[in-house]
């Protein structure tokens, strides 16, 4: 699904995605820490309103992602502008939350996104990190100080929509070490360290 990708004369842009559990911010920081690149964490983006639902166990509705979804495209369209490149861990579980972090508000304009010129369009590469239901789950009940409880996790399984084949993407299991997950990420998009 991913071309090769040489990153030495131009920015990439990279979203670290999957459920909760995954190990999106892990590996995330430590694929920016071996390539020097910006990062971010997508729950910086959520407003209080949205970490208090989500503490309390309720899941988030699309109305109260979509403002997450454009702080965060924002910001990677600031890096794009900059020529920096860039690194985001997100949940990005639906197609149409992909869309948006590519195309931000002008996703929900259009019914045919093939209409948008390459200039409104940010090329993001995806980097789905799967694992079992169990090993997610263990990972959750381990997990301290964070406002996603385990009971989530359900609602997000069943939210997960795979990257198409017309994604730039690939998908990377969670069962291996955190730099074996990074070393497989830089081979993969063919970066130079």
């Amino acid at each position: 699904m991913e071309e090769s990708c040489q990153s030495e004369s131009r920015n990439m842009l990279i979203v670290v995605m999957g459920v909760c559990g995954s190990g999106k911010t892990s590996v995330g920081e430590a694929l920016s820490m071996k390539l020097r690149w910006n990062f971010a964490d997508a729950d910086v983006f959520h407003s209080k309103k949205n970490k208090i639902k989500m503490s309390s166990g309720q899941p988030l509705t699309d109305e109260d992602r979509l403002p997450w979804l454009c702080a965060i495209h924002e910001h990677l369209s600031r890096l794009s502008v900059a020529r920096e490149s860039g690194i985001v861990a997100c949940s990005a579980l639906k197609r149409k939350y992909r869309d948006i972090l590519c195309y931000g508000l002008k996703s929900m304009e259009r019914n045919d996104l093939e209409e948008n010129t390459p200039n409104t369009k940010l090329d993001l590469h995806f980097v789905h990190l799967t694992g079992s239901k169990s090993i997610l789950e263990s990972r959750l009940q381990n997990r301290l100080g964070h406002f996603m409880p385990v009971t989530l996790l359900e609602s997000q399984l069943e939210t997960l929509e795979e990257l198409a084949s017309d994604e730039l993407g690939i998908s990377v299991n969670v069962e291996k070490s955190v730099e074996s997950q990074v070393n497989e990420i830089i081979a993969e998009l063919g970066l130079m360290l």
